[in-house]
């Protein structure tokens, strides 16, 4: 990686950059800008609630399977191929998004996007890391940690502006020909700077983790209509899972490093960020479904509310590294933890007069 940060031509580098960073946070953006426009698709497509706000579940869950596996393709094959062929999928998903009739159609766009999301989460750090030299780290993993919490914060309320002025479609319609010109420009300045490596990708693995996990979440959608269905998904999902985890232990070279789970602070660190990660995107998830479904507001309305908070998130998120360098996790974990147990009084509170 070192020999690459000093044979690497800098204007290259800087192309590289922006390339990564703007694609990343187009991708991560549009991983939450659709949680504005639920409440409309939901009613112009004539969907329960629990169906629709599996445009952003299934999105995430996607993001979740896919992650994984992008380590091997980092090193199967060349990494200007992977950024070629992930923007292409990116733009792929997209435009079925543009021309999307029904309800199942718009969940395939949000699929295949999220397919290339996953790889470009990871793929924009790693790469950054290893274009520049060691002593610029630092500002790198600031600026890609800047763009990861930034992204997905900023999105609702991109969208809510979208959708109350143009319509939810142009979700997908106003990021389609960023990404075409990041796919283009990609195609004669992205370099080939790295060999591929004969690793074999478990395909078993990688069906047994959709079919699984997809099982076990969407089992919580079908338990107000049929819970006989529900606990057969379930049970089915978790026993796939099981079965998941019992190949993971076998495998020389596994998707995933379940052993790692056996790692007391990894374990906990892991937990406190899924019942983070839960609390932020649920209540993100949430609140424009109440604004808009309830208070009968509009979606640019909507959209303005989570705004406050998305500046916040840029903010901390700059300031948190630094505080993490002298301090570690556990002060930040500690007051994290009650600034979200402050916020959540006034939801606890909140009623349709309110």
């Amino acid at each position: 990686m070192d020999n690459i940060s000093k044979t690497i031509d800098p204007k290259i580098r800087l192309i590289v950059t922006i390339l990564l960073l703007f694609s990343g946070f187009v991708s991560l953006a549009s991983q939450t800008m659709m949680i504005t426009a639920l409440p409309v698709i939901e009613h112009e497509m004539n969907v329960s609630l629990t169906l629709v706000q599996w445009l952003t579940t299934g999105y995430t869950l996607m993001v979740g399977v896919i992650t994984p596996l992008s380590s091997n393709l980092y090193e199967k094959f060349k990494k200007r191929s992977i950024f070629l062929a992930t923007i292409a999928i990116f733009i792929l998903g997209t435009l079925i998004g543009c021309f999307a009739t029904d309800f199942w159609l718009l969940l395939l766009a949000r699929l295949v996007q999220a397919c290339a999301s996953g790889i470009l989460m990871s793929f924009q750090m790693t790469t950054m890391i290893s274009i520049y030299p060691i002593k610029k780290r630092g500002t790198i993993l600031g600026m890609s940690g800047l763009v990861i919490a930034f992204g997905p914060a900023i999105g609702p309320t991109l969208s809510g502006l979208i959708v109350n002025t143009l319509g939810w479609r142009y979700i997908f319609i106003l990021v389609l020909p960023m990404m075409l010109l990041v796919w283009s420009i990609g195609f004669f300045a992205f370099p080939n700077f790295s060999e591929p490596k004969d690793i074999k990708i478990d395909f078993i693995s990688v069906g047994l983790s959709l079919l699984g996990s997809g099982l076990t979440l969407a089992s919580l959608t079908f338990f107000q209509t049929s819970a006989l269905q529900a606990w057969i998904m379930l049970v089915l999902g978790l026993a796939i899972l099981f079965i998941f985890v019992k190949r993971q232990l076998r495998l020389k070279q596994p998707m995933l490093k379940v052993q790692l789970v056996k790692n007391r602070s990894f374990r906990l660190m892991t937990l406190v960020g899924i019942c983070a990660f839960m609390v932020l995107l649920g209540t993100e998830q949430m609140l424009p479904i109440f604004t808009q479904n309830v208070l009968h507001l509009n979606s640019m309305v909507s959209g303005m509310i989570l705004l406050p908070g998305a500046i916040a998130n840029a903010l901390s998120a700059a300031l948190v590294g630094r505080l993490y360098d002298k301090h570690g996790p556990k002060y930040l974990i500690i007051s994290g933890g009650i600034l979200m147990l402050i916020a959540a009084i006034p939801f606890v509170m909140i009623s349709e007069t309110t």
